[in-house]
C-alpha cells in the first residue's frame, strides 16, 4: 500500500479488488474505475479520477464483492473516516484523516473482532497513548508520545502477561532498557 492508502497494483494483497466506486458529487450516480483504468491516478500523493483531484467516496471491493475499504476524499487526499474490513466482514480499522493527514484515534480489531490497536494523531504525527494488543486480548505495548517522539513510560508485555520492557523517556533520554522490567514510571 502506499501513502494514501492504495494498493499499488492490483496484484498486491491476498484478494484482488474488482473495482472501486467513485461519487464526484454525491447524489449524481456512480462511476466504476477498474484498477486497469487509467481513470484512477496517484500523482505526488494525491489521488486523480479523470486527472482531475478526486472529492468523493471511494469504496474498494474483494473478489467476492464484499466490501473491503471504504474512504472518502477531498482535493484528492483521505479527508474524514477510512474504514476497512476482513474477508470475513468483520471490521478490521477505523481511521480519520484531515486533508490526508491521520488526526484522532486510529482503531484495528483481530478478524475475530478483538481489539488489536489504538493509535492517537494530531496532525499526521502520533501524539498520545499508543496501545497494541495480542488476539488473546492480553495488552502488547503501551506506548506513550508527543508530536511524534516517545515521551513517559514505553511497556511492552509477552504474550503469557509477563512484562517484556519497561523504560522511560524523559528529556529525549531513555531510562533503563528496552528488555528490562524494572523501572519505574516518573510523573
Amino acid at each position: 500500500m502506499n501513502a494514501n492508502g492504495f494498493i499499488a497494483s492490483p496484484l498486491v494483497g491476498l484478494l484482488a479488488v474488482v473495482f472501486l466506486t467513485a461519487v464526484a458529487e454525491p447524489g449524481k450516480g456512480q462511476l466504476v474505475i477498474d484498477y486497469t483504468s487509467a481513470r484512477l491516478s496517484l500523482a505526488k500523493g494525491v489521488v486523480h479520477a479523470d486527472r482531475k483531484p478526486l472529492d468523493g467516496h471511494v469504496t474498494e471491493r474483494f473478489a467476492d464483492g464484499a466490501r473491503k475499504r471504504d474512504a472518502n476524499y477531498r482535493n484528492g487526499r483521505l479527508h474524514g473516516v477510512t474504514q476497512g474490513w476482513h474477508p470475513n466482514g468483520q471490521l478490521d480499522y477505523a481511521r480519520t484523516y484531515r486533508d490526508g493527514l491521520e488526526e484522532g484515534v486510529h482503531r484495528g480489531w483481530y478478524s475475530s473482532g478483538r481489539r488489536r490497536f489504538a493509535y492517537r494523531y494530531h496532525r499526521g504525527v502520533a501524539d498520545g497513548m499508543s496501545e497494541q494488543w495480542y488476539e488473546s486480548g492480553q495488552a502488547y505495548t503501551r506506548f506513550q508520545y508527543e508530536d511524534g517522539q516517545e515521551l513517559g513510560q514505553q511497556q511492552m508485555w509477552n504474550g503469557d502477561g509477563t512484562l517484556r520492557a519497561n523504560y522511560v523517556i524523559r528529556d529525549g533520554r531513555r531510562f533503563g532498557l528496552p528488555g528490562s522490567v524494572g523501572c519505574q514510571g516518573v510523573s
